[in-house]
């Protein structure tokens, strides 16, 4: 069941793409009902919630290139370290995928995990196949565990790096959760 939602949140965050442009002047603080914030380029969609039907994605900004999808975990694991290890056996069951680079970092004080990879969407069955890279960064505050998932075209990735960076690390717990 979780691969599912896996599989919806990954072809909700390629196929959404909407025409906005792009900017990093300055970021916009949104705050989930989930019990955290998180921050994005000021012309970006933010839907929080997203209206889908995964239980686990809890909001998603996106612009005309680039989407960030952030997924509430349900089930408890043991660890950080557990859950990097489950989310990457995860990613690496569908066929086509590759993990590139991989380490941690601290998030507002959280040690958290994180890794790239490529993979292929096509936009339709009949369509060619376009390559995507993503970068994962999974952590756990006030006893969730979180996935925040950006994603954009392997040509454009590193253009977008940065800001991907920056949505990730503006992550914080909201108070009182």
């Amino acid at each position: 069941m979780k691969r599912f939602y896996f599989l919806l949140v990954l072809s909700i965050l390629v196929t959404s793409f909407s025409p906005l442009s792009f900017a990093q002047e300055s970021l916009t603080t949104y705050i989930s009902s989930a019990g955290f914030s998180l921050t994005f380029p000021p012309d970006w969609e933010v839907y929080n919630p997203p209206s889908t039907p995964n239980p686990y994605l809890v909001m998603l900004g996106q612009d005309s290139e680039a989407q960030v999808g952030v997924t509430l975990e349900y089930y408890n694991y043991s660890s950080l370290e557990d859950f990097f290890k489950k989310v990457k056996e995860e990613v690496n069951q569908f066929p086509g995928i590759e993990i590139i680079s991989q380490g941690g970092e601290s998030i507002n004080g959280a040690p958290s995990c994180w890794f790239t990879y490529t993979f292929l969407v096509s936009s339709e069955p009949s369509a060619s196949q376009e390559p995507f890279q993503a970068i994962i960064y999974l952590f756990s505050q006030s006893n969730n565990f979180f996935r925040i998932i950006c994603l954009t075209k392997e040509s454009q990735f590193n253009d977008y790096l940065n800001t991907f960076q920056a949505i990730a690390r503006s992550f914080t717990t909201s108070v009182g959760n």
